[in-house]
């Protein structure tokens, strides 16, 4: 987060089971993001951590595979 925002699309997606610092990296840089007004998404995903969060990816009706079209838009 010491670098200049570059103004490209980036969804940044975490788990609420995370580590607070974890989730607080997150907020803060879309946050930071948000404030130089740089598109992407905040995606907070329910009980997933780091090495859980892929997992929704599995699920057609998962919360990052429902963004996926958005994403994919954004590009």
């Amino acid at each position: 987060m010491r670098l200049k925002p570059v103004d490209k699309p980036l969804a940044l997606a975490y788990g609420s089971a995370e580590l607070p610092p974890l989730m607080s990296d997150s907020q803060q840089l879309h946050a930071q993001r948000s404030a130089a007004h740089l598109p992407g998404a905040l995606i907070p995903v329910p009980r997933a951590n780091h090495f859980t969060i892929v997992h929704e990816l599995r699920d057609p009706h998962g919360i990052l595979t429902r963004n996926l079209p958005v994403l994919l838009n954004e590009s």
